[in-house]
């Protein structure tokens, strides 16, 4: 018997969502999929557009067999610690075989090594990092520079330029730190990714099948027709 853990916010759950679901356990051969969902406030502090319970109602009735609650104090927090928290919730069940997250570019293979770096700061990613800063750029704008400096330089990684652009993407920048997460406690559950499709996360188009959870609230707050998001939800 396989379990898959699937960390999300779900604020609204769509079909991107489902398709997740569906492809985690087409991915994973899981028996079962439990989801770690935020309550009623989301990252940075924000108001659920639809709360927990109909949330939750939605997830289940899509493929999950268990739906449990972040507490607050990590669903409301930075992506390091809304990872950390939630990695650490599906360790403690000791039943979690897999985690399962979308990511924009794909390739676990790639960001594992992104994670290690920035886990594990080695010496020469830090000079690099500190040089950045120096020059006046932002923490996660330096950040990024350096991970490509260092891996180019040191590593000797040939990453194409497609997926270096992918890293400013949320879901990318997430499965970083679920890796982080999960090599820091040393977690037995083996990570899985599934490509993100269609819309981006930060995307505001509406989309006939898949359509970001940005691009549904962004809906919801300028129109009064609730029926623009149908086909979406």
């Amino acid at each position: 018997m396989k379990t898959a853990g699937i960390i999300a916010e779900y604020n609204p759950f769509h079909y991107g969502h489902q398709y997740h679901i569906e492809q985690t356990r087409k991915k994973t051969g899981a028996d079962y999929v439990i989801a770690i969902i935020s309550g009623n406030f989301v990252q940075r502090g924000a108001p659920s557009v639809i709360d927990k319970y109909q949330r939750t109602k939605a997830a289940l009735s899509s493929g999950c067999d268990l739906v449990l609650e972040l507490p607050v104090v990590y669903s409301s927090a930075s992506a390091e610690f809304f990872a950390s928290g939630a990695v650490c919730l599906l360790d403690s069940l000791g039943i979690c075989d897999f985690l399962s997250f979308g990511s924009e570019a794909g390739k676990l293979d790639q960001l594992s090594v992104l994670s290690d770096i920035l886990r594990e700061e080695p010496s020469d990613f830090k000079n690099i990092l500190k040089f950045y800063l120096r020059e006046g750029m932002s923490f996660p704008l330096a950040r990024e520079k350096a991970l490509h400096t260092y891996c180019d330089s040191i590593l000797h990684c040939q990453f194409s330029n497609d997926f270096w652009s992918s890293l400013k993407q949320s879901n990318n920048i997430l499965a970083l730190e679920y890796l982080k997460s999960l090599k820091k406690i040393r977690s037995g559950i083996f990570p899985v990714t599934i490509t993100r499709k269609n819309a981006p996360y930060h995307d505001k188009k509406l989309y006939e099948d898949f359509s970001s959870a940005t691009a549904i609230r962004h809906t919801l707050f300028t129109s009064k027709d609730c029926s623009q998001i149908k086909h979406s939800v």
